[in-house]
């Protein structure tokens, strides 16, 4: 999920090291009043104080940073916060459709707090390298316009490479080319010697997989009734959305525009934090009626939109 990658660079970036930067500080183990001085500063972009005071205690209870809070509620724009925040720390917004000026880091505004953010900048500028924040749908843009044949033979050749033994996509073997012109001169044989027959065993060696199918998930529907039944009702814990996790949810499709407004709203549903999720509509390049019927929508403020370029294989 991005709360778990501090720092993000596109290709067209020129980023020579680590930050020396200190770890991530957990919401908890910062002052609540020094929490809030550290965004006064978007007093000035829209926000009020009733809601900067209630992201920040917002954030404590659920153990993540104010701007999270403020984001998922839509109480700021992406835009709008990251804007105020490389303002606010002396360095450049890039705006959609606005190329670096020059060799430059480019970092999500979203993925860190303003105070780590501001001691990233100082460490820049210490080394004489530009930064730049930037909103993760332009860091999208970029890293896919800047690194696509890299990335794509990655994801299409990196299993075949690393482990030949899990892939499908590696070439047949002795074994299975043998067993395989064995299956088919059966079922030729089979055909001409006794065709009902050889039906009959053809539609049952079919049907055992979809049997099988439909027993494992009869067999774990059971096993779920029956341990909701033997197991008491948990006591509702006040605290329990500190200790939640941040979950990150990958959501692929194809040529799916008809049930989109419906996924749509299932996932709006979720009981869960929206400052700790992070979903992602993972659409295809070439699939251009989902790419835009999902972005003629009002979505909720932790999904976003990922547009992988087009490739084979396809779908999920």
């Amino acid at each position: 999920m991005k709360r778990t990658q501090p720092l993000r660079t596109s290709a067209v970036a020129r980023f020579t090291g680590e930050s020396d930067l200190p770890g991530t500080i957990a919401a908890a183990d910062f002052p609540t009043g020094h929490r809030t001085a550290e965004y006064d500063f978007l007093l000035h972009s829209g926000v009020v104080w009733p809601k900067l005071s209630q992201a920040v205690a917002d954030a404590l209870r659920l153990n993540v940073e104010p701007h999270e809070v403020l984001l998922s509620t839509r109480a700021i724009e992406p835009q709008v916060y990251i804007e105020a925040v490389a303002n606010s720390i002396g360095v450049q917004f890039l705006r959609p459709g606005q190329p670096p000026l020059g060799p430059t880091t480019l970092v999500d505004g979203t993925d860190l707090p303003p105070r780590m953010l501001a001691a990233m900048a100082h460490d820049h500028r210490a080394r004489g390298q530009a930064m730049a924040l930037a909103t993760p749908e332009v860091l999208d843009s970029l890293e896919i316009e800047a690194v696509r044949g890299a990335r794509l033979k990655r994801a299409v050749r990196g299993l075949r490479r690393l482990d030949p033994e899990l892939s499908a996509a590696g070439p047949i073997r002795l074994w299975q080319l043998i067993a395989l012109l064995v299956l088919i001169g059966l079922i030729i044989g089979g055909t001409v010697v006794a065709p009902s027959a050889t039906r009959a065993t053809l539609m049952a060696c079919v049907s055992v997989p979809f049997f099988l199918v439909v027993l494992f998930r009869v067999v774990v529907l059971l096993t779920v009734i029956a341990r909701k039944e033997q197991t008491p009702k948990p006591r509702l814990n006040p605290n329990r959305d500190r200790h939640l996790p941040a979950y990150s949810l990958l959501v692929p499709m194809f040529r799916e525009t008809a049930v989109l407004p419906d996924l749509v709203e299932a996932l709006s549903q979720l009981d869960y934090p929206a400052a700790k999720l992070d979903c992602m509509l993972v659409l295809e390049a070439a699939d251009r009626a989902t790419i835009t019927a999902a972005r003629s929508m009002t979505l909720p403020p932790f999904m976003r939109i990922v547009v992988v370029p087009d490739c084979l294989p396809r779908t999920k």
